[in-house]
């Protein structure tokens, strides 16, 4: 699965997108959203996680301490803090892209000013090329 950092178009509001066309890698997704929302895991950082690859980003780290949402940090980092239940939440939501059928599907897992007050929105997408 690819993790990218896009800041054309509004660099005000950056997206990160996840995105994928083999509906196994957004099962992994969601098994370690899943793993975030159950305190099984506090904190992943996807660029050392197997199955993901950063674009346009130096680290991207997941946690389940506080309710910050995404947040973009010096040096190309983002961090993604959510509570168990907002990762539970958010594996419900990619819950639908697991299937083969979702091909050409997307969903905002966290929007800015939504589940969260931070600037940056995001979205998985299942494509090869990350379109939605």
């Amino acid at each position: 699965m690819k993790v990218e950092l896009v800041t054309e178009g509004s660099p005000e509001c950056p997206l990160v997108r996840f995105y994928s066309s083999d509906p196994a890698e957004f099962r992994h997704f969601r098994s370690l959203t899943n793993s975030l929302g159950g305190n099984v895991e506090r904190s992943v950082e996807l660029g050392a996680a197997e199955g993901f690859t950063l674009l346009g980003l130096s680290g991207a780290r997941l946690t389940n301490t506080g309710n910050n949402g995404m947040a973009e940090e010096a040096g190309g980092l983002v961090r993604w803090s959510l509570s168990p239940d907002a990762w539970q939440a958010v594996a419900e939501l990619i819950d639908p892209l697991c299937s083969q059928t979702a091909v050409g599907s997307f969903q905002w897992l966290d929007e800015a000013g939504g589940l969260c007050s931070s600037g940056v929105s995001v979205l998985a997408s299942v494509s090869d090329r990350g379109h939605w």
